[in-house]
């Protein structure tokens, strides 16, 4: 292991000087909009799972749901990729070096066990040092497992549970005992809570391993291994049900699952198994053509895929050469990881061969929820590592002879093709990024009261960042990301006025409500409503939409309370009063929409909101009395009631077939209002408006 941390520490080393600073950066097409593209924004994503299983644990909140960002509501975790395992574990670190660093070290450290576990179960196979070795640096820094971790992926990064698992399998069947049957199962829960794809993974290499040793026994250890195999599943079912069955819960509620045309696209493309990345050190650079003309599409994960010349080699040698038996499992499992990874077939009609994962994606709905086919790669390189470990075996003895007559030990030679294996055709080019930093979030921390942050722009990229700076004041955010949600805020900010104006530049709700309100007067209201203090804008001079957020802010709150190059900081003094706004409101109410409104998918419609059985709008009046409500709507199906009053209030409304507009007498109390509106149909709305009647 001490061989592996040092190799990890030299390949590193840009990053293990700046461990509190930095963090890695994908290097994989060698351009500025590459780099931009790809740049750690995942890194953030977890960095702030790290921060909250921390918070969660400390302060006795439930692990998985938040209110941390999406606030008020909140949202659950279940499926959010928290990587709990490597959360845990980040915990004393964390304490000592800090967040960043423990990180970082988790991400080093991932290279290190992978490893020196991949070692420890070529070791049992093949008993050769040097072999095993080898067979270690090849599944630690196979291209995928470095892209892996360049991306900020620990959860996919922490791939050294696998061969372990495969290891105490194997030593369950060959020594019966049950010690390996909990060892094993305990192996998978820590796989199981570390990421849901590496458990689906190992479950897929244990299986094939089953399969081959009951073949090779030819059944007749089947009770036997029957039992030990319940015995297995029971306790990793026991032990990871209090993940598993809220992550099976939120199957196709939280997290929808995949197109079949995103698992096509997110599969890996046959030739880049061939075709190095360009981000390898010594002639990534040559091959950088291939892969700026092969289409690609998703992201580096599904694209670096490189299996290495010298690992492939060795791993055909070993597949001739070895007499033992259990290579044929690992053969197997190399072979289907590559059909896996080539993901379902576009055409299921036609055989290819992408037919038998095609027949499981149909069979098996667990499968939708894999996200990147092409990680089968990890796989498959367990397999081809596993069979290069023969192959360098095999080569050791067949070269006794000429090592006896040279003097040259066989470890000294096949140390140097170990290493030029490692250096030549795996060795990555190591970039780094600084972390956010900027002293309005240490103003913010400072600011004890109780409020949230809305971060400008609302972008994919920018909302897993503003996730890891909301750690630097732990307040919560209108922001939020769920791993592969395309969501970024709550769904009232696409139809609540003032907010919508500031994050889209389109706003369905924008002329609905007829009332004679500026946004600067509906702002502070607004704000005050979702307990908003404070509305940063990142990069506030790169294009139009954030200079007229900057405009309308400075309007709405006055002069930023911090403005540098990249980052202009508002904040609300004082929350808006009842009183203020009972005197704003005394000729005529402000309405704002409340919850339950459904906005038209189509974005180019900006005049109407819909609602489809109870949806809320919060209006201010400074004058309790009878008004009328009118509102124009596609159909005569929406009743109102004032929910702070009594069931008296409810109405249904008299609607004009002409004009099309219901008008609703209703009754409106001093201060805040909550009209419920309710429709048993899909009803959309162009005009909400009111009178107060004589």
């Amino acid at each position: 292991m001490l061989a592996y941390a040092v190799i990890a520490v030299v390949i590193f080393w840009p990053l293990v000087t700046h461990l509190s600073k930095d963090v890695l950066k994908p290097y994989v097409l060698k351009t500025a909009a590459a780099s931009l593209r790809y740049g750690a924004r995942d890194t953030y994503h977890f960095l702030w799972n790290f921060w909250w299983v921390r918070t969660s644990l400390a302060s006795g909140q439930n692990i998985l749901y938040t209110k941390m960002f999406f606030y008020p509501q909140g949202v659950s975790l279940a499926l959010q990729t928290i990587d709990y395992v490597d959360a845990f574990i980040a915990i004393p670190i964390t304490a000592i070096l800090g967040l960043v660093a423990a990180f970082n070290i988790i991400m080093i450290a991932s290279f290190v066990l992978s490893g020196f576990t991949m070692f420890l179960l070529a070791k049992h196979l093949t008993g050769s040092f040097i072999a095993s070795f080898g067979a270690g640096l090849i599944f630690a820094y196979a291209p995928q497992h470095i892209t892996e971790a360049f991306a900020g992926h620990p959860n996919l990064s922490s791939i050294q549970w696998i061969p372990a698992f495969l290891l105490a399998l194997i030593l369950l069947f060959e020594r019966k005992q049950l010690r390996y049957a909990l060892i094993s199962a305990v192996l998978l829960v820590i796989l199981t809570y570390t990421e849901l794809e590496l458990m689906i993974i190992a479950l897929i290499a244990g299986l094939i391993y089953i399969g081959y040793f009951l073949i090779a026994t030819q059944f007749s250890q089947i009770k036997r291994v029957f039992y030990l195999v319940c015995l297995m599943v029971v306790v990793w079912i026991a032990l990871a049900s209090p993940y598993l069955v809220p992550a099976f819960q939120s199957l196709g509620v939280v997290h929808a699952a995949p197109s079949l045309g995103n698992a096509i696209k997110n599969a890996a493309k046959p030739q880049l198994f061939l075709i190095p990345p360009p981000s390898t050190v010594f002639y990534g650079n040559l091959f950088f053509s291939a892969y700026k003309n092969a289409g690609l599409s998703g992201g580096p994960s599904q694209w670096v895929v490189f299996v290495g010349y010298a690992a492939l080699a060795m791993a055909i040698v070993g597949s001739i050469v070895s007499k033992d038996r259990r290579r044929f499992a690992f053969i197997i499992i190399a072979v289907l990881a590559f059909l896996f990874a080539l993901g379902p077939s576009n055409n299921p009609t036609s055989l290819s061969i992408q037919t038998p994962y095609t027949i499981l994606y149909d069979s098996l709905s667990v499968l939708h929820y894999f996200r990147d086919e092409s990680r089968f790669s990890i796989l498959l390189m367990l397999g081809l590592a596993v069979m290069a470990a023969y192959g360098i075996d095999g080569i050791s003895k067949l070269a006794d002879g000429y090592v006896k007559k040279s003097g040259i030990s066989r470890g000294t030679i096949l140390g140097l093709i170990v290493l030029a294996l490692i250096m030549i055709e795996f060795a990555p080019t190591v970039v780094i990024a600084p972390v956010p930093s900027s002293p309005v979030f240490r103003m913010i921390a400072r600011d004890n009261s109780q409020f949230s942050v809305l971060e400008l722009p609302v972008t994919g990229g920018a909302t897993d960042r503003y996730l890891y700076e909301s750690t630097l004041f732990d307040k919560p955010l209108i922001n939020g990301k769920i791993s592969q949600v395309g969501q970024d805020v709550p769904t009232y900010v696409y139809y609540q006025v003032f907010l919508c104006d500031l994050v889209f530049s389109y706003c369905p709700a924008d002329n609905v409500i007829s009332q004679p309100y500026n946004v600067s007067q509906i702002g502070p209201v607004v704000m005050t409503y979702y307990n908003i203090k404070y509305v940063l804008i990142n990069g506030v001079r790169n294009t139009k939409k954030l200079l007229y957020d900057y405009s309308t802010l400075n309007k709405t709150l006055g002069s930023p309370i911090y403005s540098g190059r990249t980052m202009a900081a508002f904040e609300l003094s004082s929350f808006t009063n009842v009183t203020a706004i009972e005197r704003m409101t005394k000729t005529t109410p402000l309405t704002l929409f409340g919850s339950g409104w459904i906005v038209p998918k189509n974005t180019s419609i900006t005049d109407q909101i819909s609602v489809n059985g109870s949806a809320d709008l919060v209006v201010y009046t400074g004058q309790a009395g009878q008004y009328t409500m009118y509102i124009k709507s596609s159909l005569p199906s929406a009743c109102i009631s004032n929910i702070a009053y009594s069931n008296d209030t409810f109405q249904c409304g008299d609607y004009n077939f002409q004009t099309g507009v219901s008008s609703y007498p209703i009754f409106l109390g001093l201060g805040q209002n909550v009209l419920n509106v309710t429709s048993d149909v899909l009803t959309s709305m162009t005009m909400i408006s009111f009178t107060q009647s004589s």
